[in-house]
Parts: structure tokens; sequence; C-alpha cells
């Protein structure tokens, strides 16, 4: 018979949001834009969800971290978090 292992964690509560809505990453140990209650992330209050799909997919698309832009010969990634972001691409907040 098999070791019987005892989940590291308790009541949780399984969800699934539109990928934009769901967004907390912690991308190369960066804190890069985060919900502060799972109570956000379920109700699709995260960081993207008014920015819309569009936002979503370009932020990622060209999101670089400090190693990744030199390897292009860039002097430093054009934004490192969503406030930056909005500057960089001069969108309203």
């Amino acid at each position: 018979m098999g070791k019987i292992i005892t989940a590291a964690y308790k009541e949780c509560q399984p969800f699934r949001k539109d990928k934009r809505n769901r967004s907390c990453t912690v991308l190369s140990r960066k804190n890069i834009g985060s919900v502060t209650t799972i109570d956000e992330l379920i109700n699709g209050r995260g960081p993207f969800a008014e920015l819309g799909e569009d936002i979503f997919d370009d932020y990622w698309m060209y999101y670089l971290t400090k190693d990744m832009a030199k390897a292009v010969d860039l002097k430093g990634a054009p934004y490192r978090n969503l406030k930056e972001y909005r500057e960089y691409k001069k969108l309203k907040k």
C-alpha cells in the first residue's frame, strides 16, 4: 500500500475566469500587478479586468525582463509593471 500524503492546503475553492480577469502573475519573482484578496480574483476584478483582452495580450506579448531587453540590445525594458505600461502606451487611467 502506498504512502498517504497530507495536502498542504485546506478549504480550497476552485474557480475559472477569463485570463485577463484572473491575472495576478508573479514573473521572475517580481510582482507585476496582483490582486490583494482571492475574492477579487474569483469575481473577475484582476488588474486587467477593465482594460480588456487586447491590452492584456499586448502587455504580455511585449513584456520584457531586464535580461530579455539586454539580449535584444535595449537599455532596459520599456515597462516593468502595469502602471509603467499605461505610461509607455499613453493610456488614460
